[in-house]
């Protein structure tokens, strides 16, 4: 998933990313599970991952983003299990 990379637009993207799952998880959607979470939340790009997390309160809006390919596999992990759960 491409999206534009102004920090603006990255969390609107993020802010839509919660949205959407909070719908879908609201009104059961019948083809929406954890895998549909699961292959949306790694399709994102790393910071569009770190911008979810920041609104989801896994990671602290003050804490610098780390310059590296890819975020820990925990640190994913706990924003993934967060995401489900909206």
């Amino acid at each position: 998933m491409h999206v534009a990379d102004s920090p603006e637009e990255i969390q609107k993207a993020a802010q839509n990313i919660i949205d959407l799952c909070a719908y879908m998880h609201k009104n059961n959607i019948p083809k929406w599970n954890d895998q549909t979470d699961e292959t949306l939340f790694n399709s994102l790009e790393r910071w569009h991952m770190w911008a979810v997390g920041v609104k989801l309160g896994i990671i602290s809006p003050t804490e610098e983003e780390p310059q590296i390919k890819a975020l820990p596999k925990e640190l994913r992990e706990k924003i993934f299990s967060a995401l489900k759960l909206v």
